[in-house]
């Protein structure tokens, strides 16, 4: 596994290619949205016009950039991503040993 991005809790890792019969994900006023702050509302996003953004059946998403450009989120530095595809990973914390890994709340 490669990670070649990380913005907060939101890692990218290269991949060879996008799986089969995955689903766009819309962009939300001109950008695609990676992760939501369920807390704040806040995201990270790239520009929908330089990349492309999608789900597989278990929901996991795959961005594919077609030009160098930037994640950004509205209180952490911008991460340059290069062109390729990219696996998106969201964080998970792991709270006690009875509870079960979760995804971290931004």
């Amino acid at each position: 596994m490669k990670f070649v991005s990380r913005q907060g809790d939101v890692g990218l890792e290269a991949v060879d290619a996008v799986p089969e019969g995955c689903t766009p994900v819309p962009p939300v006023q001109g950008r695609l949205i990676l992760a939501w702050g369920e807390v704040t509302g806040h995201h990270h996003s790239v520009p929908a016009g330089v990349a492309t953004l999608v789900r597989d059946r278990e929901g996991t998403m795959y961005l594919t950039v077609d030009e160098l450009t930037a994640v950004r989120h509205q209180t952490h530095f911008a991460g340059d991503v290069t062109p390729g595809t990219y696996r998106v990973r969201i964080q998970r914390e792991y709270t006690s040993k009875d509870m079960p890994p979760r995804q971290v709340l931004d």
